[in-house]
């Protein structure tokens, strides 16, 4: 009789183990989630999805990561590692002083008042705030509607892939993310002044304005390597920066260039060919546009001064130790957003390590540390998808 109820016993628990392994393995895989990023958004966010061309590795978010740490990794090293000291007789781009007050006269009157400027930073400063109240910015942005249909338009795309529409500001505000909503905001304010609708149809604005944000995304999150600075500040530095490349050739509608012939940029000879051209390089632009802008004669000087430390390790041209370390932050910051280029981009940009002088200013260790986390890699690669959504479009 204690046999047969053990036999009963032990058959009926291999049928409820065949029941439950039966059941699990009829069961669908779990679903992966939305919100994750599309498979090569962070290498190639410019192309169409049938034509990008994903590096050679597992379709996993992990796996991009990693792949994408080494190789901002390798390319710090690169940037903090291989200066080669400049012939002293290779001529520095034009400073304010040298531009004949005619091209001076000529850039004023092309860029106009910048009150632009001053309602993007009036929204940037309040961003800065941490304790900021956010219904309060949602309720500024509604004001604008052209603002307001951008973002909640960016909210909406495909990134995120969420199965409820984004339909209030307050929830696209929540969404996007604070740098993302200064981003938005700085390519609202500016597009339209200074490259109109010609960015929607033209790859080499579209990677400017790009640059100019994965600049001032890597510009806030290294401001860590540094002592003393202000991130607000540096990520509106990194953002502004490059302004005068949208104007240098639109301001000389009459001259027979193309801004290709500026290519690549941040190659040191490239400043060297606007300043033959025309008289005057993006960077004293750049300068001279924020001049009546209410932007502070700091951030002034670091415009118009950034692309020097390609010339001469010599940093005579910025006399603070604290602009110094402000120069060397948004340097690296615009060397090291070029290696989040896509591949078709790549040739657009050309990467200069910095000089000693310069790199010494930075901590290393905390430097490498900030870009080996798998968060701020993956925040960097969401700016630069995001912002293909809407300069695109």
């Amino acid at each position: 009789m204690k046999v047969a109820i053990i036999l009963i016993f032990a058959l009926a628990c291999l049928f409820i183990f065949f029941l439950f392994f039966n059941n699990k393995s009829n069961s669908p895989p779990p679903r992966r989630k939305n919100s994750s990023p599309r498979p090569h958004d962070f290498f190639a966010p410019t192309l169409k999805e049938d034509i990008r061309q994903p590096l050679n590795i597992h379709d996993n978010p992990i796996d991009r990561i990693a792949q994408l740490k080494v190789h901002v990794m390798d390319g710090i090293n690169n940037i903090l590692s291989s200066y080669q000291p400049e012939d002293t007789k290779s001529p520095l781009p034009y400073q304010r002083q040298e531009i004949n007050p005619e091209i001076v006269a000529k850039v004023k009157s092309y860029v106009g008042d910048m009150k632009v400027f001053s309602s993007f930073d009036e929204l940037s400063r309040l961003l800065d705030d941490a304790n900021v109240d956010m219904s309060r910015i949602a309720k500024k942005i509604s004001t604008d509607p052209v603002l307001s249909n951008k973002i909640l338009k960016v909210a909406n795309s495909a990134y995120f892939g969420s199965a409820v529409a984004v339909d209030s500001i307050n929830h696209a505000l929540a969404m996007l993310g604070l740098i993302n909503i200064k981003a938005i905001l700085f390519h609202n304010a500016f597009s339209n002044k200074f490259s109109g609708d010609k960015v929607r149809n033209d790859p080499v604005c579209q990677s400017l304005w790009g640059h100019a944000i994965s600049t001032a995304t890597c510009a806030f999150h290294l401001s860590e390597a540094f002592d003393g600075l202000n991130r607000g500040k540096l990520y509106t530095l990194g953002l502004v920066h490059d302004i005068g490349k949208f104007i240098v050739t639109e301001m000389n509608g009459n001259t027979q260039v193309d801004k290709t012939f500026m290519i690549p940029y941040g190659e040191k000879s490239s400043i060297n060919r606007e300043d033959l051209t025309f008289g005057i390089n993006h960077a004293v632009i750049g300068r001279i546009a924020f001049e009546d802008s209410g932007l502070s004669e700091q951030l002034l000087r670091l415009i118009e001064y950034h692309h020097f430390p390609s010339f001469a390790s010599s940093t005579f041209y910025v006399k603070k130790e604290e602009d110094k370390r402000y120069i060397a932050a948004l340097y690296l910051a615009n060397q090291i957003a070029k290696l989040f280029a896509g591949d078709e981009e790549k040739h657009l940009f050309s990467i200069q390590p910095i000089p000693p002088t310069l790199g010494n200013l930075v901590n290393r260790y905390r430097l490498e540390n900030i870009f080996c986390d798998n968060r701020v890699l993956s925040e960097i690669a969401k700016t630069k998808s995001l912002t293909a959504s809407y300069i695109q479009n």
